[in-house]
């Protein structure tokens, strides 16, 4: 799902069966798109609700 995500978004990697995902984030935006992806199935449901809180608190200020 990752390496599904990553593609849609034009990032270059490269997966093969029983081997880890290689990425190529070339510059800041995609590896920003590359933490958002890996958080978005990696964090628990909680974590992204309290990481979404904590933007909406920061930006409120």
């Amino acid at each position: 799902m990752v390496f599904r995500r990553l593609q849609e978004l034009d990032i270059p990697c490269f997966c093969e069966t029983h081997k880890p995902l290689e990425v190529h984030a070339s510059n800041p935006t995609a590896i920003i798109q590359l933490w958002s992806v890996t958080k978005q199935y990696s964090a628990s449901r909680q974590e992204l609700i309290d990481w979404l809180q904590d933007c909406w608190h920061f930006n409120k200020r």
